[in-house]
């Protein structure tokens, strides 16, 4: 029993190591390091805050993470995991995950981002921990959560899409390097308790350094994301 218990604690380690050393690489190579500070935490906590990601934690999922929700010394999370078989059955999937982590880590103190407030190294990939999303994701109908639920009204839905397209600007105009998001659908937009729009999920970010979009392509996203909530 002793062995298996200090296999486990060596896996746990060099995967920390492991994870560590590729984030620390992709911050400085992103950003020269430059992120707002973010809390680690222990595959205990994540393991016990998840129920060991039980179905009744669950939120949503999508090709390469899950989200469920989790509390941590008394306060609530939205969790992101990503599962080891998914994301290395795609050639594209461990750089997607790195870059969710590390455009998360630098736009986290814009208020229509979600804010990534930390993660956990002791895992096949880094599992991440963000603020809590009362009311969870949207749905393609215009709702939230599941298919079944009633539409929001108007004017929550125009909000949103106005918090969003302040999130994309802020995407756009913030960084030497353009971020293009390039997933913008309503599973990757989470709503607090106050209905405020949080965007997330950057793994199909591009950075650019040609010229600031114009005014047609922004408004061409905004029509988009219109279309999404209709």
């Amino acid at each position: 029993m002793r062995f298996w218990r200090n296999k486990g604690k060596q896996r746990r380690q060099q995967w920390f190591l492991d994870n560590g050393s590729t984030f620390l690489k992709e911050l400085i190579a992103g950003c020269n390091g430059k992120t707002n500070p973010i809390r680690s935490f222990s595959s205990d906590q994540i393991l016990k805050a998840t129920n060991g990601f039980d179905p009744s934690r669950y939120v949503t999922s999508d090709l390469y993470y899950t989200w469920y929700t989790g509390n941590i010394e008394g306060r609530s999370y939205m969790i992101t995991m990503f599962p080891e078989e998914k994301v290395k059955g795609d050639g594209d999937g461990i750089g997607a995950v790195y870059n969710d982590i590390v455009i998360s880590a630098r736009v986290t103190s814009h208020s229509n981002f979600l804010k990534l407030l930390g993660c956990c190294l002791e895992f096949p990939f880094p599992v991440l921990v963000f603020e809590h999303a009362e009311n969870r994701t949207l749905s393609h109908q215009g709702g939230i959560g599941s298919k079944y639920t009633e539409f929001l009204p108007w004017d929550v839905r125009l909000k949103v899409a106005k918090e969003i397209a302040n999130a994309v600007t802020y995407l756009h105009t913030e960084f030497p390097k353009i971020i293009v998001h390039r997933n913008i659908t309503p599973m990757n937009v989470l709503l607090d308790e106050n209905w405020t729009a949080k965007l997330s999920d950057f793994r199909c970010c591009e950075k650019s350094v040609e010229k600031r979009p114009k005014m047609i392509d922004v408004a061409n996203e905004l029509k988009r994301i219109e279309r999404s909530l209709s």
